[in-house]
């Protein structure tokens, strides 16, 4: 596969390093071979795009090309690449790598535009698109927890989705101030410590 330099602003961090790779596999006409993504992909990411089709997976990203270089943002594990497409729309190229440096994750996405918010019912209005959207905003302090804008019946009961995690958070950091743990602890979850559901 012939493979395209792109003179962008990229650091040489592991990060930088793949997403420099990413953007030449966009800019070239083929690829990568299937010996070029086994070296480039952490196997949790190929056990779902397996390296025989990540040249058919890169034609697919390609069709929304001619990239134009915009910025980059990142650290050494994580990237954020700011794009336009070839009808110049803002797209991101988001980039994950591991510790030996393989991409964990690289995702193509149209950027969106957050909405211009400067009152509650611009808030309404976002959330107004969304189906079963609910917006539920208090003031916390001194033990209390009073409402201060509600939409989209939130006085009924729904999913926690990932709120739960608060809660959790809140076990450990109790656990650390009660000296039972410190965040320091790694923790292995095995069947016995799992509750049933």
């Amino acid at each position: 596969s012939t493979t395209d330099e792109v003179d962008v602003d990229v650091p040489e961090t592991p990060a930088g390093t793949q997403t420099r790779w990413a953007l030449e596999q966009l800019a070239a006409e083929d690829g990568p071979t299937a010996a070029d993504a086994g070296a480039r992909f952490a196997d949790v990411f190929l056990a779902q795009i397996p390296a025989d089709d990540m040249a058919a997976t890169f034609d697919q990203l390609r069709t929304y090309g001619p990239f134009e270089f915009i910025g980059y943002q990142g650290t050494e594990v994580s990237a954020q690449t700011a794009l336009r497409n070839g009808s110049g729309e803002p797209m991101a190229l988001e980039v994950a790598v591991d510790d030996a440096g393989l991409i964990t994750g690289l995702f193509l996405r149209q950027m969106v535009e957050p909405p211009d918010i400067a009152a509650w019912t611009d808030v309404d209005a976002a959330y107004a698109e969304i189906p079963g959207a609910r917006v539920f905003a208090a003031d916390v302090s001194d033990g209390r927890c009073d409402a201060v804008h509600t939409f989209g019946g939130s006085d009924e009961p729904a999913p926690l989705g990932s709120t739960f995690k608060l809660y959790v958070l809140g076990a450990v950091q109790q656990a650390v101030l009660d000296g039972d743990v410190s965040w320091d602890d790694t923790v292995t979850v095995t069947s016995a410590s799992r509750v049933p559901t």
